[in-house]
């Protein structure tokens, strides 16, 4: 779910991709932020990246 956040998907599309329902989702993001310490989707990428989730452009 965090390489999809990296990529910008929104919530809807990170759902339709998993085919699980939005609320789902943003429980998870929360979740991940909350794990991570993060304060933002951008902290989420950033981290996705550094542990090689996804590739830069």
């Amino acid at each position: 779910m965090a390489a999809l956040v990296a990529r910008g998907r929104s919530n809807r599309e990170i759902a339709q991709a998993l085919r699980v329902e939005v609320k789902t989702v943003e429980a998870h993001i929360t979740h991940i932020i909350g794990k991570l310490d993060a304060r933002s989707r951008v902290q989420i990428a950033t981290w996705a990246l550094e542990q090689g989730l996804m590739t830069a452009p």
